[in-house]
């Protein structure tokens, strides 16, 4: 339920979901697309030619041998083309899908993983392509199982702790292995609790802490969940979500990543339905197995209703990081001005980090990027909570997103004269 203050004395409560849902499983449709994320560094062209056969789990190299993405699905290339989107560059990979499912050969599991080295297990794992958040001579304070959702309207992690259960057991037993850290906390809406509960004891030894936390957004984003536990030393937290447990075990037990994604389908009325997809479904063919139609003017939006970014076609495929496919009715769709900041501070007195995201939002439109920089615009988490409180609708986000970048930028050209 999400709540606004009568007055506007108090913040606005917005509620995650924390609903039982029924999942669909989606079919493999018949052309599936995987995304490599272009990088300034690298160009990222996959080695691969049209017409060649790729088999499920099969790694896909760069033409200089770097790892880029395993596939998600059996077929024939079909294209390599460029996928621009408002913030990042892709090169997709489009692939005429096969009705037998073959598994590649090359796809085996890592022998004995468990009784290997910590940093020979952290580096197999960052050559599959794994983000390791675990710096040399830093140990953690706590690994987090985050079991909140990564936004509003979105409900898969009640399926994933259900589905991936001995999964996320064992990852977690992986992490404190390989991060040298004891103290493992599962962060868990109070309904969800009994699932963490059967997560944590294994035959009668505790391997977790379960620790309920409200459903209130945005605690349970990454950067800030630790600030909701009644732990409050910790200052380095490793935070996991119960997908990625199971994705790295999948890929130390199988050989590969895993290649299905909970996701949360939203129509115009907020009906709300859990799929179980293949990474790299296109958005449309999850729309028609749904029965979801868009209508003119309506908004497609990857994500959730606070995080989620726009889609300006529905053949963009779902990728690991996707959790809700949403379409917005019309008359729904709020529409972000440009009008002047009237100083209010509401941004101010929502934003987790207390950060003064007007100012922030004036220095980028006007492109006085540095002094962002005064005004700690790295600790921004993009929440989204000051849009959703502006009385102007001004475009904070966006605002502070391109500054971001635009700092980045200018970062590698100073970095690259160098």
């Amino acid at each position: 339920m999400n709540v606004r203050s009568i007055f506007g004395f108090l913040p606005p409560r917005l509620s995650y979901s924390q609903s039982e849902l029924p999942i669909m499983d989606v079919s493999v449709p018949k052309l599936a697309i995987l995304l490599v994320k272009k990088t300034p560094e690298e160009t990222s062209i996959p080695h691969l030619t049209p017409g060649e056969t790729i088999k499920t789990g099969q790694k896909i190299y760069s033409e200089t041998g770097k790892l880029l993405v395993h596939s998600s699905v059996t077929g024939t290339v079909n294209e390599i083309y460029n996928l621009s989107c408002i913030n990042e560059d892709f090169t997709a990979i489009s692939i005429n899908t096969s009705d037998d499912d073959a598994w590649d050969e090359s796809c085996l599991s890592i022998e004995d993983y468990s009784n290997r080295e910590p940093a020979a297990l952290v580096s197999i794992l960052r050559e599959a392509g794994f983000t390791i958040d675990i710096k040399k001579g830093e140990k953690p304070d706590a690994i987090i199982l985050n079991c909140l959702e990564s936004d509003l309207l979105v409900s898969i992690v009640r399926n994933a702790l259900v589905d991936y259960r001995e999964n996320i057991r064992k990852g977690l037993r992986l992490l404190k292995k390989i991060s040298g850290c004891d103290t493992v906390i599962i962060a868990v809406p109070g309904e969800l609790r009994d699932y963490a509960e059967e997560i944590a004891v294994e035959r009668g030894e505790t391997i977790a802490a379960v620790e309920p936390v409200k459903p209130v957004y945005p605690s349970g984003m990454k950067e800030i969940i630790s600030r909701s536990l009644s732990r409050k030393a910790i200052r380095r937290p490793l935070v996991v979500t119960p997908e990625y447990c199971n994705s790295i075990i999948t890929f130390l037990e199988k050989g590969s990543p895993a290649i299905h994604k909970f996701i949360t389908l939203i129509d115009g009325n907020n009906v709300r339905t859990n799929m179980r997809v293949r990474i790299g479904t296109p958005v449309s063919h999850i729309l028609r197995e749904g029965n979801v139609k868009i209508g003119e003017h309506d908004k497609l939006v990857l994500g959730g209703t606070m995080r989620g970014a726009s889609a300006y076609h529905a053949e963009f495929p779902i990728t690991a990081d996707i959790d809700a496919v949403m379409v917005q009715d019309k008359d729904a769709v709020v529409t972000l001005g440009n009008d002047t900041c009237v100083n209010c501070g509401k941004c101010i007195s929502v934003c987790p980090n207390k950060l003064q995201a007007h100012l922030l939002s004036r220095y980028s439109e006007f492109s006085l990027f540095d002094k962002c920089k005064n005004f700690d615009i790295d600790d921004c988490i993009e929440c989204g909570m000051c849009a959703y409180v502006c009385m102007s609708r001004r475009a904070l986000v966006h605002y502070i997103v391109f500054a971001k970048k635009e700092l980045a930028k200018k970062e590698r050209e100073e970095h690259a004269v160098q």
